[in-house]
């Protein structure tokens, strides 16, 4: 706390400075300016620029109901939520994040009539989409209705096993009684065989390296022509920068599971 009001002094010091300094040379449209933006930088040492955008009581609400695991296992940077979009499917529009695990309930209420589909998801800083675990249209419903997402691990490592893995690399990777490379990437054996593990196609590396993503050969392999003369080029089956930042920022801090 002592670090936050440290920063928000000098942030407020050094806008005084300038404003006092450049009195004479901007104009007053200039000087707001460059305030609005200095005071947005000092709100962001904190991560308070993620604070939710819940509505009142008025309006249409969604209550979710479900069994949830791993929802305390995402890094800073990102928050899963309880999320409603409208026109711009991009940018939430109203969020409830969720944080309780086992049978969960959490309702998000004051949702205008702007909002056409409600989301158990991952949103990034600026309430931006980033992946779905579940969603309901609600272009209908004109009171409240309940939205249930049944069982769910919704921790980070598991959104890139169903939507890296699972999606792009089973089918050689595990789905027979063999892998490509003896790299088995299924649910249940990929953490094991990923993590902290060395590579065999680069054994100066590792497949993942705590806290290393640059030296990590998942992260070269979907970001690079690593793979160009090996017998597929891996670069091609994740097209998503979203979901390639994720990965980065989940080797970066540490690699959980």
């Amino acid at each position: 706390m002592k670090n936050k009001t440290t920063v928000h002094q000098l942030i407020t010091q050094a806008t005084r400075q300038l404003i006092n300094l450049f009195t004479r040379n901007l104009s007053t449209r200039q000087l707001v300016y460059l305030s609005t933006i200095l005071l947005l930088i000092s709100s962001c040492d904190d991560g308070d620029i993620y604070s939710e955008k819940v509505h009142t009581t008025e309006g249409r609400s969604v209550t979710m109901i479900g069994n949830l695991s791993g929802c305390s296992r995402w890094t800073d940077d990102y928050k899963l939520a309880l999320a409603g979009f409208g026109e711009d499917e991009e940018y939430a529009e109203i969020t409830k994040y969720v944080t309780a695990e086992g049978q969960a309930s959490v309702k998000l209420s004051g949702i205008g009539n702007n909002v056409k589909e409600v989301r158990l998801c991952v949103i990034d800083r600026l309430r931006r989409h980033v992946l779905t675990f579940a969603s309901m249209n609600i272009e209908h419903v004109n009171d409240s209705t309940t939205m249930d997402v049944g069982t769910q691990n919704v921790s980070m490592y598991d959104a890139i096993q169903q939507k890296v893995f699972n999606a792009s690399c089973v089918n050689c990777h595990g789905a027979a009684t063999s892998a490509a490379a003896g790299l088995f990437l299924t649910a249940d054996r990929s953490y094991n065989a990923l993590v902290g593990k060395t590579s065999a196609r680069l054994p100066q590396y590792s497949l993942v390296a705590p806290g290393n993503a640059n030296g990590s050969v998942l992260r070269m392999v979907i970001n690079t022509d690593t793979t160009h003369t090996w017998h597929y080029d891996h670069s091609k089956d994740v097209t998503s920068a979203d979901i390639k930042s994720m990965i980065d920022n989940w080797i970066y801090e540490g690699a959980e599971q």
